[in-house]
C-alpha cells in the first residue's frame, strides 16, 4: 500500500507542477509528430485538458502514450491515471498499474 500511496501523491505533484502552461499547439503538433517527449506530453495534457485545442481524451491518450513509451514519466503517469478511470481508452487496470509502476520508478 506505500507504494500506491506513493503513486497517487507523484501523480497529484505531476498534475499541479508539471503539466505546466500549455504552449500554442501549432508549435506543438510537428514537435510531437517528429517524436519529442516533451511535446507529446504537452499536446497530450492540451488535449486532456482542453486548453488550446478541443478536449479530446483520446487524443490525449495516444500523446501520452507516445511520450509514456519514450520514457516520459509524467506521460506514464497521466496514462495509467486514464487506464484507472477508463478516460479515453478502456478502463484495465493492469495497464493502469504498468504505467503507475514506470512513473514510480523513475522517482
Amino acid at each position: 500500500m506505500p507504494r500506491v500511496l506513493a503513486v497517487l501523491l507523484l501523480g497529484l505533484y505531476c498534475l499541479v507542477v508539471h503539466a505546466g502552461p500549455v504552449q500554442d499547439v501549432s508549435d506543438l503538433i510537428p514537435r510531437a509528430e517528429g517524436g519529442d517527449a516533451a511535446a507529446q506530453f504537452s499536446l497530450g495534457t492540451a488535449y486532456d485538458t482542453g486548453h488550446g485545442v478541443e478536449q479530446d481524451y483520446l487524443k490525449a491518450a495516444l500523446w501520452y502514450e507516445k511520450a509514456a513509451k519514450q520514457g516520459h514519466a509524467d506521460a506514464q503517469f497521466n496514462l495509467g491515471a486514464m487506464y484507472d478511470e477508463g478516460v479515453g481508452v478502456h478502463e484495465d487496470v493492469k495497464q493502469a498499474i504498468y504505467w503507475y509502476e514506470h512513473a514510480a520508478d523513475q522517482g
